[in-house]
C-alpha cells in the first residue's frame, strides 16, 4: 500500500498542475442564430438579383469588426466587411443585406450559396462578466443546474439553459423564471424567439 501512495499523490499534482496552467485562448464575441431571409437553412437560391438578408445574435459587441463571406463551390463570391460600432457589429441582433453581387459588382447567377460570419474582437486580459446581474430577463427564481449549447454546427449554438427547482407561482410570481421547468436564452442574454420557458411537456 505505501508504494501507490506516492503515485497517487504524484497523479493528483499533475492534475492541480494542469488545473492552474495559463490558459492559452478564451471565448470572446461569436455569432449564433444565423438566419438566411428569415430562415435557418445556410443555403440559399437566388433569382437573378434578388437581395438576401442574413440575420444572426452576436454575444457581445464585435469590436474588431465583423467580416460575412457568401459562399459558392467555387470559392468566395462577395466579402462584407463591417466595422465595429456600426450596426452589423453590435450585441444582439443584426440583420445585414446581400444584393446577390459579386465583389466586382456583378449579379451572380441562380445557385446555392453559402454565407460564413467571423467576428473579431480585442478580447480581455482576464475573464470579464459580459451579461448584466440585474436584467430582469434573465431571472430564475431557484436554480439550478446550467448549460450551453456547444455544437458549433447547430443553429442555436451559444443557447443557455437553465433549471428552476421551485414553482414560485404559487407564492404570486408572474415571470418565466418563477414557473417550474427549463429557460432558454440566445447568446447575448435575451429570451429565445420560441419562448423563454419550457415544462418540457
Amino acid at each position: 500500500m505505501k508504494t501507490q501512495h506516492p503515485r497517487v499523490y504524484s497523479v493528483f499534482a499533475f492534475f492541480l498542475a494542469i488545473l492552474f496552467l495559463p490558459l492559452a485562448a478564451r471565448a470572446n464575441v461569436y455569432a449564433t442564430n444565423i438566419k438566411i431571409n428569415g430562415g435557418i437553412t445556410n443555403l440559399v437560391s437566388l433569382l437573378g438579383g434578388e437581395s438576401v438578408v442574413v440575420s444572426y445574435i452576436l454575444n457581445e459587441a464585435a469590436s474588431g469588426g465583423v467580416t460575412i463571406e457568401v459562399l459558392a463551390t467555387n470559392g468566395v463570391v462577395r466579402t462584407i466587411s463591417i466595422p465595429a460600432g456600426n450596426p452589423g457589429a453590435l450585441r444582439g441582433t443584426n440583420a445585414v443585406t446581400w444584393d446577390s453581387r459579386n465583389d466586382a459588382g456583378e449579379v451572380v447567377g441562380t445557385g446555392s450559396y453559402q454565407v460564413k460570419i467571423t467576428a473579431a474582437a480585442a478580447g480581455y486580459d482576464g475573464w470579464t462578466q459580459i451579461s448584466d446581474d440585474n436584467n430582469p430577463a434573465n431571472y430564475v427564481y431557484e436554480m439550478r443546474g446550467i448549460a450551453v449549447n456547444k455544437n458549433t454546427n447547430s443553429p442555436y449554438y451559444g443557447r443557455i439553459f437553465a433549471g428552476n427547482c421551485f414553482d414560485n407561482t404559487a407564492f404570486g410570481g408572474t415571470e418565466p423564471g418563477d414557473n417550474l421547468g427549463i429557460l432558454k436564452w440566445n447568446a447575448d442574454g435575451s429570451r429565445a424567439d420560441e419562448g423563454v420557458f419550457s415544462d418540457g411537456g
